[in-house]
C-alpha cells in the first residue's frame, strides 16, 4: 500500500469521523475540505494549516536536522554534500571527508537527495567509494544541488504520528518488507508472490533468494519503511 493510499485513508477517515465534507478538485491534486463555511485545501500531502517556511524546512532533510538540533531536539546526525557543478561556492572536498567520518563511526550509512521522498534517490553505503559514487551519480539526476548523509540506523519499526494543536490524532507504525516461509518455496519465489514488479525493494545484500525458508519462518527482506517500497502500514 503507498504512503498516498494510507494518508488519503486516513483524511478519509477523519473528515467521515468530524462530519468534514470533502471535494476533489483540479483532477484529484486539491482536496477541499468544508465544515461551518470555513474551508481548508489539502494539496498532495500540504495541509493547509502551516506557514510557507514550516513546509519548505520539513521538505528539507538536512534543514530539519540542523534545526531540531539547534534546539536540542534529538535527531540523527546529517551532513550535507553540495553539487560541484551547480554549487561551487558552497562545495569543497572537506563534505565527502565529514560523511566518510560518519561511516567509520556507523558501518554504513545513507546518502539520499536532501528534498526527495518516497524513499527515491535513497541509498545504502557501506564503503568510502560507494559513497563517491553514490553521489556522483545522484548529481547527475535532475541536477541535484545537494545530498544529505546520515547514518543508518537498523530499527524495526518506523512511526508516523498526525500532530495537530497539541494532540496526537491518529499514529502507525510501518514495517520493513518480508515473507514468511512455507518450507517449500525459495525466498525468491516467496518475494514473486507477494509483491509485484512495481513495487521497489531495496534487498539486503545478503540474501540467498535460492534458499528454501523453513515453514512458519519470517525474514526481513529489504532495509527500506517507505510504503511504495514493499512496507506494510500496522
Amino acid at each position: 500500500m503507498e504512503e498516498e493510499t494510507v494518508f488519503y485513508r486516513i483524511i478519509d477517515e477523519l473528515c467521515k469521523e468530524k462530519n468534514i465534507e470533502q471535494k476533489m478538485l483540479s483532477f484529484n491534486w486539491i482536496r477541499q475540505l468544508k465544515k461551518d463555511n470555513k474551508i481548508k485545501n489539502i494539496i498532495w500531502y500540504q495541509l493547509d494549516l502551516n506557514s510557507l517556511n514550516a513546509c519548505k524546512i520539513a521538505k528539507d532533510k538536512y534543514a530539519t536536522y540542523a534545526l531540531l538540533h539547534q534546539n536540542n531536539i534529538p535527531i540523527i546526525e546529517h551532513r550535507m554534500i553540495f553539487n560541484p557543478e551547480i554549487r561551487e561556492d558552497y562545495y569543497n572536498e572537506e563534505q565527502f571527508n565529514n560523511a566518510v567520518e560518519l561511516l567509520y563511526k556507523y558501518k554504513k550509512v545513507i546518502v539520499k537527495a536532501n528534498q526527495s521522498a518516497k524513499g527515491k534517490h535513497v541509498f545504502l553505503c557501506c564503503s568510502k567509494d560507494e559513497i563517491i559514487n553514490t553521489a556522483n551519480e545522484l548529481f547527475k539526476i535532475e541536477n541535484k544541488e545537494n545530498l544529505s548523509v546520515c547514518p543508518y540506523v537498523d530499527i524495526d519499526f518506523e512511526y508516523r504520528a498526525v500532530y495537530l494543536r497539541g494532540e496526537i490524532l491518529y499514529i502507525y507504525k510501518k514495517q520493513k518488507p518480508f515473507v514468511v516461509g512455507n518450507g517449500i518455496n525459495t525466498i525468491g519465489e516467496l518475494i514473486s508472490k507477494k509483491f509485484d514488479e512495481t513495487t521497489n525493494l531495496s534487498f539486503y545484500s545478503e540474501i540467498d533468494f535460492n534458499k528454501v525458508l523453513e515453514n512458519n519462518k519470517k525474514l526481513e527482506i529489504a532495509w527500506k519503511h517507505n510504503l511504495c517500497n514493499g512496507a506494510e502500514p500496522i
